[in-house]
C-alpha cells in the first residue's frame, strides 16, 4: 500500500502536466503557399503568413524563394507578410526562405506541382425551360487546353432554392 501511494506521489507531477493542455510549441510561423499553373500565362506562387494561429502577429522582413538555374543559384526576394513570385519553371523545386523582423529565419522547399489551387468555375448561363420545369446551367473553367484540365478536377456545385438544396 504505501509502495502504490509513492508511486501515486511520484506519477502525479507528470500526470498533472500531461492533463492541463500545455503544449509545447514551435516557434516556427505557418507560411501558407499555393501556386496557379498554366501553359499560356506565367506560372504563379503566393505565399503568405496565416495568422489565425497566434494572437501576437508575426511581421515578415522578407521572403527569398530560390531556385537553381543553367547552374547558378538564382534568388527572388518580395517583402510582406503576403507575397506573389511570377514567371516560375513548372518542373523546379524551389527552397522559400522566410526571415522574421524579430530575427528567426526559416526554410521551406517546394514544389510547384503539388500545391496547385485551381482557379474557381463560374456560371455562363442559366436557363429556366417552364415548359419541362428544367434549369439548365453552364459553368464556365478558365483552364482550357491548359495544365489543369476539366477532366483532372472535381469542383462541388451547391444548387439552392427557397425550399431545396441540392449538392
Amino acid at each position: 500500500m504505501a509502495y502504490s501511494l509513492w508511486i501515486a506521489l511520484l506519477m502525479l507531477p507528470v500526470l498533472v502536466h500531461s492533463q492541463s493542455g500545455e503544449e509545447l510549441v514551435d516557434n516556427e510561423p505557418r507560411i501558407l503557399c499555393t501556386s496557379h499553373l498554366s501553359v499560356s500565362a506565367a506560372n504563379s506562387l503566393t505565399c503568405h503568413l496565416d495568422d489565425d494561429t497566434d494572437d501576437e502577429m508575426e511581421d515578415i522582413k522578407v521572403m527569398s524563394l530560390c531556385y537553381t538555374d543553367d547552374k547558378k543559384q538564382r534568388c527572388l526576394k518580395e517583402k510582406g507578410n503576403n507575397v506573389t513570385f511570377t514567371d516560375l519553371d513548372t518542373l523546379q523545386s524551389y527552397n522559400l526562405t522566410v526571415q522574421l523582423k524579430r530575427g528567426g529565419t526559416f526554410w521551406k522547399t517546394m514544389s510547384l506541382k503539388k500545391i496547385i489551387k485551381p482557379r474557381s468555375p463560374w456560371v455562363v448561363n442559366a436557363t429556366f425551360l417552364r415548359s419541362s420545369n428544367r434549369a439548365l446551367i453552364y459553368i464556365g473553367n478558365p483552364y482550357l487546353k491548359d495544365y489543369l484540365k476539366p477532366s483532372n478536377q472535381l469542383f462541388q456545385l451547391r444548387i439552392w432554392s427557397v425550399k431545396n438544396t441540392l449538392v
